[in-house]
């Protein structure tokens, strides 16, 4: 198998695993409602025996807590700490009280079609080694991003809603990318 074809599929692998990371895992979404809803967010930890709120930078309380969190609400920002054992389920029962209030996003094919581009670079690269290649998707990919940036200002398929996130991910690609290709 050539080894544009291969760097294409561990490319393809890659993207798989980061967009499910993103949108399924790591409780990102509990963080995504929490600022859509910043106040309720407040209301509900302070009668949560699971948070600790500060408006100062404070030592965390002990090593069963996690944190030191930061919220920002009304422009002041919050320094959170939470029990280590009770933090899922508190964000659970959160995201159940909430995520029915937020309109449903349809799925991304927009984003998912514009990955084409990426995949195209890869497979165009003939008769590169394995790693160029794929630092060559990864650049491209960057490049992508950018142009997501400055049009569209998200990229969901990869779990990616602001223009900041999108920015950051741009970057951080296709510096990847480059130093895979020259490497």
């Amino acid at each position: 198998m050539d080894s544009t074809i291969i760097a294409a599929l561990i490319f393809v692998a890659i993207l798989i695993v980061l967009g499910l990371f993103y949108t399924r895992m790591g409780n990102l979404g509990f963080w995504k409602l929490a600022s859509m809803f910043p106040s309720e967010f407040m209301a509900y930890i302070s009668r949560d025996d699971t948070w600790i709120i500060s408006e100062t930078s404070t030592p965390r309380p002990g090593p069963d807590y996690v944190g030191p969190l930061k919220f920002v609400d009304n422009n002041i920002v919050y320094t959170l700490f939470a029990k280590a054992e009770f933090i899922e389920k508190s964000q659970q029962e959160f995201i159940s009280k909430y995520k029915p209030l937020t309109p449903e996003k349809t799925f991304p094919y927009v984003s998912l079609l514009a990955l084409i581009y990426p995949i195209a670079a890869i497979l165009s690269y003939k008769g590169a080694s394995l790693l160029s290649a794929l630092g060559y998707g990864f650049s491209n990919l960057g490049y992508l991003l950018a142009a997501a940036f400055v049009f569209g200002g998200s990229f969901r398929i990869l779990g990616l809603d602001h223009r900041v996130q999108v920015i950051i991910a741009a970057i951080i690609f296709w510096v990847v990318g480059v130093i895979i290709t020259n490497v």
